[in-house]
């Protein structure tokens, strides 16, 4: 069995590779990849023994990335489905656009998968829910250690349950520091996971 940590490389996170095994799921690293996943979660999905948790106001979380175009076709307007990854989410829209999506490189053909182009994610939860059910499967890090200035996040358990809103498709997506123009991905979030289906479709990509 071959540990995580042997994979590890000074371009790589160590969060980018624990993701990377739970997605690809294999016997080499699975193992290791669950450790690491319980000892997460007790943190994830406990719940929180009262300690309030800083939802946000307009009860949205925000996450940018580069999402491959051949997985488009798998994400339709009320589709349910798992993410098979911890799902690092902020409360600001600034802090995906500016970290995450304006460093991302180009489109290309030759990426692996190709054309990988920018995407944002918006996390809708249900505000009407009390704040202790809104949902118990997500956790707010704090940040403000000076590990990681303003990057303040929730993180969902791996295999959350999400439900697509809305899909706006842009046919030249850019951004850049004069134009924003992403795709979009709405999505619902599940309150509690354990009432979810258990067969639900495992997302490509998140």
């Amino acid at each position: 069995m071959t540990c995580l940590a042997c994979k590890c490389s000074p371009q790589r996170e160590f969060c980018s590779l624990l993701n990377q095994a739970l997605r690809e799921d294999g016997a080499d690293t699975i193992g290791h990849a669950v450790t690491c996943t319980h000892a997460i979660n007790t943190f994830c999905v406990a719940r929180r023994g009262g300690i309030p948790v800083p939802w946000p106001s307009e009860h949205v979380l925000y996450r940018g990335g580069a999402m491959p175009r051949c997985f488009q076709s798998f994400f339709a307007v009320g589709k349910a489905y798992r993410a098979p990854m911890f799902i690092a989410t902020s409360m600001e829209q600034d802090v995906s656009v500016h970290t995450f999506l304006m460093r991302l490189p180009p489109a290309a053909a030759s990426q692996s998968p190709p054309f990988q182009e920018p995407v944002l994610w918006r996390f809708h939860l249900d505000g009407a829910l009390p704040p202790n059910r809104r949902c118990v499967h997500v956790n707010f890090i704090d940040r403000t250690d000076g590990t990681v200035h303003g990057e303040d996040e929730f993180l969902f358990a791996p295999y959350s349950t999400f439900t697509v809103r809305a899909l706006e498709w842009s046919p030249q997506p850019t951004v850049n520091a004069y134009l924003l123009r992403p795709h979009y991905i709405d999505v619902n979030v599940a309150s509690d996971n354990m009432r979810q289906p258990l067969d639900l479709p495992l997302a490509p990509w998140c």
